[in-house]
């Protein structure tokens, strides 16, 4: 069977768009494509959220993702659904043109791998439009350590490049080789501001260390460092001024 032609000149991105492309598995050729969500098609963000959270159950070793194990909590394991999906849906009808979703699928249009980054936005006295929060990454379990997650992260990196001077994401420790294959570093706490940077995250999740590692890459070499950017009240003025321009925009 042959995968059919892409041809989607509709980048999601504004920004930074990405074109369709291909990617070659043991299992099969996959087809990979921007995606954009919204509250007019629900059930894509579903989708979308299921697969995320599928991976990330199967990817950690954080005791509390077990607690969503199907078939044992399949209630609970819907409600955190619905409320990614929601999430996400909300990120996307607030893009500032820098939100990008790729999705990995098959001939029969399943979903083997999907990324998702954005503006890095989370604590909001962290924001900084000129870096990338890399917030998710997931391959299905069959389709890993077949360049698909290369693939994924590589396009998304090229493209961040034009807006962003650095990426920034959180990893499961496992999976710290990975992203170390690709550039990536752990953030050490060898200075005022990137301390800060993990106090202000770490007031919102407790998984750093333990289960996950905050790790960074810089897209633009001569750029200066977003750590070193960092500075709580003015990035918290410059969030809410840009939030008041999209809203009044």
């Amino acid at each position: 069977m042959q995968i059919k032609r892409i041809d989607n000149t509709n980048f999601t991105s504004l920004k930074n768009p990405v074109k369709c492309f291909y990617v070659n598995t043991p299992k099969g050729k996959l087809y990979v494509e921007e995606v954009r969500l919204s509250k007019k098609n629900p059930e894509d963000a579903m989708k979308v959220s299921e697969f995320f959270h599928k991976n990330f159950i199967d990817g950690s070793s954080d005791p509390l993702w077990k607690e969503y194990l199907l078939p044992y909590n399949k209630k609970q394991f819907e409600e955190k659904n619905k409320k990614y999906a929601s999430y996400l849906t909300h990120i996307f009808e607030h893009d500032d043109g820098n939100t990008t979703l790729l999705l990995a699928r098959d001939y029969f249009n399943k979903i083997r791998g999907a990324v998702f980054s954005q503006t890095y936005h989370d604590p909001e006295s962290l924001y900084d439009k000129k870096l990338c929060n890399i917030e998710a990454l997931a391959v299905e379990k069959d389709y890993r350590h077949s360049n698909l997650g290369k693939s994924l992260m590589e396009k998304t990196m090229k493209s961040a490049k034009n807006a962003f001077t650095d990426a920034v994401l959180t990893g499961y420790n496992k999976a710290v080789p990975f992203y170390k294959k690709l550039g990536f570093k752990v953030l050490p706490k060898d200075t005022k501001q990137k301390k800060y940077f993990y106090k202000e995250i770490q007031k919102e999740r407790d998984d750093i260390p333990t289960y996950t590692q905050i790790m960074y890459k810089p897209l633009q070499e001569n750029a200066q460092r977003f750590y070193d950017r960092i500075d709580a009240k003015s990035r918290f003025s410059e969030f809410i001024s840009d939030l008041k321009q999209q809203i009044t925009g």
